[in-house]
């Protein structure tokens, strides 16, 4: 569904009525690239910085853990 937004403006050159096109629809994409944009969620991770690389080494180590079984498998074949 489109919204047109219609108004007169006497500020124009000719008066005549402008039909101004409404923003798209807030789609869930869109919603969260604006929260992206102008949230401070990089600010947040900043300041619990140890706890974040805490998290990203038991990650590290967990892939780790699972991918060495597969690396010893294909090299004892």
């Amino acid at each position: 569904m489109e919204t047109l937004g219609c108004t007169d403006s006497k500020q124009l050159t000719d008066g005549e009525a402008v039909c101004i096109r409404s923003m798209k629809p807030a789609t869930f994409l869109r919603r969260f690239q604006r929260h992206i944009e102008t949230s401070d969620w990089d600010e947040q991770i900043a300041s619990a910085g140890s706890l974040f690389d805490r998290i990203c080494l038991v990650a590290v180590i967990l892939s780790g853990i699972g991918i060495v079984p597969v690396i010893i498998a294909v090299l004892t074949t």
